[in-house]
C-alpha cells in the first residue's frame, strides 16, 4: 500500500494525508505542537529514546484515536562513537528513518505500524503511529496454546516464518526481529504485525 504523504511546517513534519484532518482538529499541525504533544509513557528503556501514548478527537467518530508518540533525542557521543568504530549505522535523525522504513514495508505489503506523523524540533524527532488494537503478541500466545492446538501454533509459526522470508526478499532487517514485537489480532482472522 502506497501512503500519501505531504509535508508542513517548512518541511519539518511529514503527515499521512490520511490523518492530517484528524491532526488539524487536534491543533497538531506544526512540529513543535506534534513534539509536544500531551502523552503518558509506555516505555522508555534509553534515555534519548522513550514511546508514550495518547488519545486524538476525531471529527465526526464516537472513539478517540489511539496514538503512539516516539520521541528521539540526540545519540550521546560515546554511543556514537561505539556504533562508529563497530561499523553500525548510526541514524541521527531515529523518527524520519523509521519513518521511511515503515513507509517501505507498507510499500512491500508487509504488516506493521500506520504512520501518521515524524516531525523535527528543537528537541529532536518524533514519530506518531496508529495503535493497533485488540491483539496479543506472539510471545504471549506460544505459552497459551494447549497441546491440541497444534495447528494453531503451526500456522503463527508458518505466519512468522512467511513474514521474515517476505522481509529478507525486499532485503529488510529488523533489529528487534523478536516474539514481544509481533502482534497478532483476532479480530482480523490473527493478522500477523510486526
Amino acid at each position: 500500500m502506497n501512503i500519501e504523504v505531504c509535508k508542513l511546517d517548512g518541511g519539518k513534519l511529514l503527515v499521512n494525508t490520511k490523518y492530517l484532518e484528524v491532526l488539524r482538529f487536534n491543533g497538531l499541525d506544526t512540529a513543535d505542537s506534534i513534539c509536544g504533544m500531551e502523552s503518558e509513557p509506555v516505555k522508555r528503556k534509553l534515555k534519548e529514546r522513550g514511546t508514550e501514548r495518547a488519545f486524538l478527537k476525531s471529527p465526526g467518530q464516537p472513539e478517540d484515536l489511539e496514538v503512539y508518540i516516539k520521541r528521539y533525542s540526540a545519540i550521546p557521543i560515546k554511543d556514537y562513537l561505539k556504533s562508529a568504530l563497530n561499523l553500525k549505522p548510526v541514524f541521527s535523525d531515529g523518527a524520519f528513518h523509521e519513518w521511511d522504513a515503515i513507509l517501505a514495508f507498507h510499500l512491500r505489503g508487509l504488516n506493521t505500524m500506520e504512520p501518521i506523523a515524524a516531525a523535527r524540533c528543537r528537541e529532536g524527532t518524533c514519530l506518531v503511529t496508529k495503535g493497533i488494537r485488540n491483539y496479543r503478541r506472539a510471545s504471549e500466545l506460544f505459552p497459551a496454546f494447549s497441546a491440541g492446538d497444534l495447528q494453531g501454533k503451526r500456522r503463527l509459526i508458518a505466519d512468522i516464518a512467511d513474514l521474515a522470508g517476505r522481509m529478507h526478499s525486499a532485503n529488510f532487517a529488523h533489529q528487534d526481529f523478536y516474539l514481544v514485537h509481533m502482534f497478532v489480532t483476532p479480530d482480523e482472522d490473527c493478522k500477523l504485525y510486526i
